[in-house]
């Protein structure tokens, strides 16, 4: 007897067919979740949209100030409006 294994939401989507990293771009990039109502992805793309709107914050790093015996630290000031 043969046995029918179901496939895990690896791959495609059983519904509209779309790779999963294509599908959670797509509506990502649009800001809205699937319209068909049973796609295996529904919550990888909710946390893609979710995460599109997230502020992405980078640390910027510091410059280091060498300072010799001989030379006097320069400090350049910026001046806002």
């Amino acid at each position: 007897m043969t046995r029918i294994h179901q496939k895990t939401a690896t791959g495609r989507c059983t519904v509209c067919k779309r790779k999963k990293g294509v599908a959670i771009a797509e509506q990502a990039a649009k800001g809205e979740p699937c319209p068909t109502k049973t796609c295996e992805f529904a919550a990888e793309i909710a946390a893609g949209i979710e995460n599109r709107n997230r502020l992405r914050i980078v640390p910027k790093e510091m410059k280091k100030i060498q300072i010799s015996e001989n030379q006097s630290p320069k400090i350049n000031f910026v001046k806002r409006k």
